[in-house]
């Protein structure tokens, strides 16, 4: 679904933040976070945009980008990002997998050293699970599209919509 309001929004924004127009934290505060624009959410999700270079020109050229999608109508076909910010989430699980396994050892063995063993190699068999799968997912959104013109998925919807612009 396109929300072009949203769009126009947000771009306006990006461009704004990136030439110093507003500050990043007006920039954040004006984040259409209400839309359901897969485009919106995923820009609007990145912790890229609180970075103290947002405005910086080697920048310049994802927003552009960007602002240029979110001028079209097309829709955002790209996976989710893979972030490193959820850190809490392999935590969460190596927490109740050393519990899981650990607490039964412990009933069972009635010994601290064979449960203790059982929760470490709980958290271990967690943060491989947790880096596989993230590693899974980056290579999944590499495959998704031409990574040059992202957040378009080929370059001929790259270069219509240049050529719209400057049309």
């Amino acid at each position: 679904m396109i929300d072009r309001t949203a769009r126009d929004k947000l771009a306006l924004l990006l461009e704004d933040v990136s030439t110093g127009r507003i500050s990043e934290d007006e920039f954040l505060r004006g984040l259409p976070m209400d839309s359901r624009d897969r485009a919106v959410v995923e820009i609007a999700d990145q912790p890229y945009w609180i970075s103290p270079e947002l405005s910086q020109e080697d920048c310049r050229g994802d927003i552009d980008t960007w602002v240029l999608f979110l001028r079209t109508d097309l829709q955002y076909e790209w996976p989710s990002l893979p972030t490193e910010t959820g850190w809490w989430k392999p935590m969460a699980v190596s927490a109740l997998t050393a519990l899981l396994l650990g607490a039964p050892a412990l009933l069972i063995s009635r010994s601290r050293n064979v449960a203790l063993l059982c929760a470490i190699l709980g958290i271990l068999v967690a943060g491989i699970w947790f880096v596989v799968r993230t590693g899974q997912r980056r290579i999944a959104y590499d495959r998704a599209g031409d990574n040059d013109v992202r957040p378009f998925t080929c370059r001929s919807d790259y270069e219509e919509a240049l050529g719209t612009r400057t049309a």
